[in-house]
């Protein structure tokens, strides 16, 4: 390098606000970083990122919500410096790339199944909230095999009744998320990103769904858009037009319909601006929603009675409203119509025991219908 560039350097480099100067801040399983300014073609890795900085991938991994990029032009071409967070490598975090990366069971039909004449059989996932950590039950590790458990006791009930119909159905908050519109500091205790949560949770109904099928004369698959999946804005409000939750739902429809599989679940996915998703199982009548536009979980009632007066709602035809978003399980009738609120598969939520006072253990409500009537309420817990 010349004597001319190297002035030039560093005075680029001088010039760089001190985030971007060269720098690894370690403390204790987490830290900062920045690679001062390089040539954008060396980086093509979030690897290459932690080798620029003299970190060692084996030993530590880039925490994408952190990362923040400072170009500047030069007589050489662009230069980058770019500025990231990264986090020591655990047990737990290669647990999840394992899920991640292995694949799901190819798809066979139950062995010694002769018809689906069983009752039909309805599960209810709610607010599993993939990503969330630091909280009683652990993170997205412990979801993940908590998961694990109930599909397998599931596919247990599955097999030994052969349902006519089996309903999966999503109430919402799938995914944690980064930036509610409650607290934008919510990322600070994930134990993965957006996009990772996404993909686990994408990867849990679709196993669910390949797990359960075969056992079932007909698979009805749906959910609804929720408060902590909602596609928002930078002020951090809800568009109501975007939801991740239903966005995965869609992406596991387009799958299936690429596979061509014998299986054929019907995908019941709610349009934008629409509250919510409504199946009928053999002559009963069942609304979903998340429940976070009542507010609060006595208003349910009400909130019910108002979508049910709006002209042409579907509301007003259902019998059984179920819903999730309160964390746990509750049931009261309004109107002639049953409401059932879902008890949380997630980690648990300290938040909402510091608001309302209210726990329960992870669990997925399941009923049977029969005569055009629910019974057969349980929950499953793992």
């Amino acid at each position: 390098m010349s004597l001319a560039s190297e002035a030039e350097q560093l005075e680029s480099m001088a010039a760089l606000p001190s985030q971007y100067q060269p720098h690894a801040e370690i403390d204790g399983d987490d830290g900062t970083a920045a690679t001062g300014l390089v040539d954008g073609t060396l980086i093509g890795s979030d690897n290459d990122l932690l080798k620029l900085a003299n970190l060692d991938p084996a030993e530590w991994v880039v925490t994408n919500a952190k990362k923040q990029i400072w170009t500047k032009e030069t007589a050489h071409g662009v230069r980058r410096s770019i500025f990231f967070g990264f986090t020591r490598r655990t047990p737990e975090r290669e647990h999840i790339a394992h899920i991640l990366a292995s694949k799901i069971q190819p798809l066979k039909p139950a062995l010694g199944q002769q018809s689906a004449d069983g009752e039909p059989l309805v599960i209810c996932f709610a607010d599993l909230q993939t990503g969330k950590a630091d909280e009683k039950h652990g993170g997205t590790p412990e979801l993940i095999d908590r998961f694990h458990n109930v599909l397998g006791q599931l596919v247990d009930i599955a097999a030994a009744e052969n349902p006519r119909t089996i309903a999966i159905c999503d109430l919402g908050d799938i995914c944690e998320g980064w930036s509610n519109h409650t607290s934008i500091s919510q990322a600070s205790s994930n134990d993965i990103t957006q996009s990772e949560q996404l993909r686990v949770a994408r990867r849990l109904i679709t196993e669910a769904t390949v797990s359960l099928a075969p056992y079932a004369g007909h698979t009805i698959v749906s959910g609804v858009d929720s408060n902590h999946a909602a596609e928002r804005m930078q002020n951090g409000m809800q568009n109501r037009h975007g939801d991740w939750g239903l966005e995965n739902l869609r992406g596991i429809r387009d799958a299936f319909e690429l596979l061509e599989t014998d299986l054929e679940p019907e995908f019941i996915i709610p349009e934008p601006l629409e509250s919510g998703a409504f199946i009928d199982i053999e002559g009963l009548h069942i609304a979903l929603t998340h429940g976070h536009d009542a507010k609060r979980i006595e208003n349910m009632g009400q909130w019910l009675a108002n979508q049910a007066a709006l002209p042409g709602s579907r509301y007003a035809t259902s019998n059984v409203l179920i819903h999730g978003h309160y964390h746990h399980f509750a049931a009261s009738e309004s109107r002639h119509r049953l409401i059932l609120g879902c008890p949380a598969l997630e980690s648990g939520s300290n938040w909402v025991t510091r608001m309302n006072g209210e726990e329960s253990n992870p669990g997925v409500l399941t009923f049977r219908v029969k005569d055009r009537k629910l019974h057969g309420l349980r929950i499953i817990e793992p």
